[in-house]
């Protein structure tokens, strides 16, 4: 999440650096905004590091922003193709007036070519995968294991 800055992240009497990151998983990646590096006095070497944490995320078409697992096999995946091309074609042909009879590849490749909101071409793609996935596939329950009380390596 670090963005450019004149601040650094970590300063002592040897020198200073951003050696300091603020890593994130991709589900999180849209609910944070407004990442800096803080003036305020932290007491240490380190600088405080502040960004905001969305709670209520407006996505389109209000998608679950877990993660999803499927059982995947030879069976599936002939059906999964399917679904792919029937699910990217409807989503194509709500966007445009093109004519249905074009190669899906080319009438892709054209809209890529016009369009230059590539961040909601691919969040259009991502929605047809899971579109198809969830089509195609048996989910696989995710286990519930706690974890409470589990050490996290890096600290120790």
């Amino acid at each position: 999440m670090n963005e450019p800055s004149t601040k650094t992240t970590f300063e002592n009497r040897i020198g200073k650096s951003n050696i300091d990151l603020t890593l994130v998983t991709s589900n999180l990646l849209r609910r944070i905004s407004d990442w800096k590096i803080s003036d305020e006095e932290s007491n240490s070497d380190h600088s405080i590091i502040n960004y905001d944490i969305k709670t209520d995320i407006n996505h389109k078409n209000n998608i679950k922003m877990t993660e999803q697992k499927f059982k995947v096999n030879a069976e599936n995946t002939e059906k999964y193709q399917e679904n792919i091309r029937r699910t990217v074609e409807s989503m194509i042909w709500k966007q445009s007036n093109e004519n249905r009879e074009d190669d899906l590849d080319e009438r892709l490749y054209k809209r890529i070519l016009k369009d230059n909101h590539t961040e909601q071409q691919i969040e259009d793609f991502s929605e047809a995968m899971r579109i198809a996935c969830e089509q195609s596939f048996k989910t696989i329950k995710a286990p519930r294991t706690s974890h409470k009380h589990k050490s996290v390596p890096w600290w120790t």
